[in-house]
């Protein structure tokens, strides 16, 4: 099922009709970006963009994971807070037990505080994810369409009446925004 309008706009294009024709406007989209962008940008327009069996609750929480801040280095690294912890304790007794036979013991006291301020990053981190998908998905979701947005295109997606969406692809590169246009409206 077609959208009712795919039209050009100056910042890119724009598709009206019912959720079934603009979650088919995404998949087309979708083939067309693989054209020109590397796998990331299509492989996390994959992962948010709609699809006719999701209900608007999984188009929320789907919008929220996506404009939230992705993992961070330490979080990667991180083996877990408790098994840092751990380590940490192990390598602090270790150098308690040089420092008493006068033996150097500061790379173990550097190594013990690493530890604590990954395990304690980590979790922050974790922490502030959660309250920032919170607040996306209760707050500015409530007063916003739903989005998504990528370095070389944005995407909004917002119901108009009962049963009519609309979406609205801006697209930030010249070249790219017209061979989107060209692909997508003709």
């Amino acid at each position: 099922m077609k959208p009712k309008t795919v039209k050009e706009i100056n910042a890119g294009v724009q598709a009206e009709g019912s959720w079934n024709s603009v979650c088919n406007f995404f998949k087309e989209f979708e083939s067309t970006v693989e054209k020109y962008l590397d796998n990331s940008s299509v492989e996390r327009l994959n992962r948010w963009r709609p699809r006719e069996d999701d209900c608007k609750e999984e188009v929320k929480e789907k919008t929220a994971r996506e404009a939230c801040t992705g993992k961070k280095k330490i979080e990667k690294e991180c083996k877990g807070g408790r098994k840092e912890l751990k380590e940490a304790s192990e390598k602090m007794s270790k150098s308690v037990k040089k420092m008493k036979k006068g033996e150097e013991c500061r790379e173990e006291l550097k190594e013990a505080t690493t530890k604590v301020a990954k395990a304690f990053g980590a979790k922050t981190l974790k922490t502030a994810r959660k309250t920032e998908m919170f607040i996306y998905e209760k707050v500015m979701l409530k007063f916003n369409p739903y989005y998504f947005d990528e370095e070389k295109f944005s995407v909004n997606l917002k119901k108009d009446g009962s049963n009519e969406y609309t979406t609205t692809v801006n697209v930030s590169d010249e070249n790219l925004r017209r061979s989107i246009k060209k692909d997508l409206v003709g």
